[in-house]
């Protein structure tokens, strides 16, 4: 297995979103960090949203996050721990995450979502 995957910008906001809710005592599924990238509030996030990379990646689907947290895992980044009581498996930074992140000052910007408008008014000419 080749060990040179060279982590993409979009993947160090996934390992900093994760790293960010396990030094809180956080573990999410895919599904959580895909809410904190994409900005979504709601009661799960709410108390959050001074996460570094909440709403820096709106692009991404929840198929993008599973892609690259599978890489990420593959490459040792991330690992997953099993929680009893919900029966599930979490995310959790790896060793080798956290260097990663110990070797750059990482800023991230929060990008305004792109509301579509539904209702419009429109002066129709006759």
């Amino acid at each position: 297995m080749d060990e040179k995957h060279i982590p993409s910008i979009s993947d160090i906001k996934i390992l900093v979103t994760i790293q960010y809710l396990n030094e809180r005592g956080y573990y999410p599924l895919h599904t959580g960090i895909l809410k904190i990238l994409n900005g979504v509030v709601d009661f799960e996030t709410k108390e959050f949203l001074d996460c570094p990379t909440f709403q820096s990646l709106i692009s991404f689907n929840a198929k993008k996050i599973s892609r690259a947290l599978l890489l990420l895992h593959r490459y040792n980044y991330v690992k997953k721990v099993y929680d009893q009581e919900t029966d599930a498996l979490y995310y959790a930074i790896d060793e080798k995450g956290k260097a990663l992140l110990l070797t750059k000052k990482y800023r991230f910007k929060r990008n305004a979502k792109q509301e579509k408008t539904t209702i419009v008014k429109i002066n129709v000419i006759k």
